[in-house]
């Protein structure tokens, strides 16, 4: 996404400043409800929790920004109370936002707490007692920190709010494909959530949102565009974030078997169709030869590290190597360090 002065801009920037309105819009009296249902021991305030604010407006684009589109919807709800945090680490950006605030209309029932810094750090004093529901916004000009959400969420205080992340999933798979970092099924599903919806898709970089909850009812946000990770539609949507072209014509007819995550045992797991096929095309890759030794023929598949199949982890073809029974043997017995693994192979 092309940036400018800091702040991300480009044509889907108008497609997700409305999707978000959308889903403000319901999650916004579904959240207060609860409030009002809990009020003995839950905080009274509707909490939106901007970790990458911005200025408030897009001037590329001449439209309002996450703050903007969130004090505007929330001043419909005169009779409920909100506190929202925004969060910018560009000094002048963070300027520009507050001035932007402090010229508009104040409302009696919205206190605004505008922060300049690294959300991880100004986030340590929002995590006290009691506990919050409301809204994490986190979209950023790159990739999402999963590993702070997933710390975010574990604090029983902050453990009832929601997230959407707006994802930029080409910029996960070619960062995996290219540096063995995390996949978007690694940095997603280490997020404490039950339930994970997910967008349609817009744009080169394949942008979507992700909207991570503990609720189980969920029809309002399927009839504004959004789908259930594990609903016929949401794999579709789920497949094509999170493969490159060429994995998803190898491992086209095992999606299915995938959302049976997670599998009961590395049993079930090891004779699924995706692991059959990722062993057939890790083996492809090596052409049949040993990738320790480079002598003998392939029969095994050694594991970088073991996927945690309980949490939903499965096998990606840089976290395995094709290697002969003799050297999976002398690896395991520590009598022989594994090769380096050969990371860019989603081109072959």
């Amino acid at each position: 996404m092309p940036v400018t002065k800091g702040i991300g801009n480009s044509d889907i920037t108008p497609i997700k400043e409305s999707y978000l309105v959308k889903v403000l819009k319901i999650h916004i009296p579904i959240a207060l409800n609860v409030i009002n249902k809990n009020k003995n021991w839950c905080d009274p305030n509707y909490y939106f929790f901007d970790l990458n604010a911005g200025s408030g407006y897009n001037n590329e684009q001449e439209i309002s920004g996450s703050p903007i589109l969130f004090l505007d919807t929330a001043r419909n709800y005169v009779d409920s109370k909100f506190k929202a945090i925004f969060i910018e680490i560009d000094s002048g950006i963070h300027r520009e936002l507050s001035d932007r605030i402090a010229q508009r209309p104040t409302s009696k029932n919205i206190v605004v707490n505008i922060h300049h810094g690294d959300f991880s750090n100004v986030m340590l004093q929002y995590i006290i007692k009691p506990t919050k529901y409301g809204l994490v916004y986190h979209d950023p000009n790159g990739i999402f920190n999963n590993k702070f959400l997933e710390n975010l969420f574990k604090n029983p205080s902050m453990s009832m709010l929601d997230v959407l992340i707006n994802c930029n999933s080409q910029a996960i798979k070619r960062n995996h494909y290219a540096f063995g970092t995390e996949t978007l099924q690694e940095k997603l599903f280490s997020i404490p959530k039950k339930n994970w919806l997910i967008r349609d898709i817009f744009g080169h970089w394949q942008w979507t949102f992700l909207l991570g909850t503990n609720w189980q009812s969920h029809e309002k946000f399927k009839t504004n565009g959004f789908h259930l990770l594990d609903s016929p539609i949401g794999q579709k949507l789920w497949k094509t974030i999170c493969y490159s072209a060429t994995d998803q014509e190898i491992f086209k007819d095992s999606y299915q078997d995938e959302f049976k995550l997670p599998y009961s045992s590395w049993q079930e797991y090891t004779n699924s169709p995706y692991y059959r096929k990722l062993r057939l095309r890790r083996f492809n890759f090596a052409n049949n030869i040993c990738e320790q030794c480079h002598a003998n023929k392939v029969e095994h598949l050694h594991h970088i590290i073991y996927p945690i199949i309980e949490n939903g982890e499965v096998d990606q073809l840089n976290n395995v190597i094709a290697v002969c029974k003799i050297c999976h043997t002398k690896i395991h017995l520590g009598n022989e360090k594994e090769i380096d693994i050969v990371r860019d192979v989603s081109w072959k």
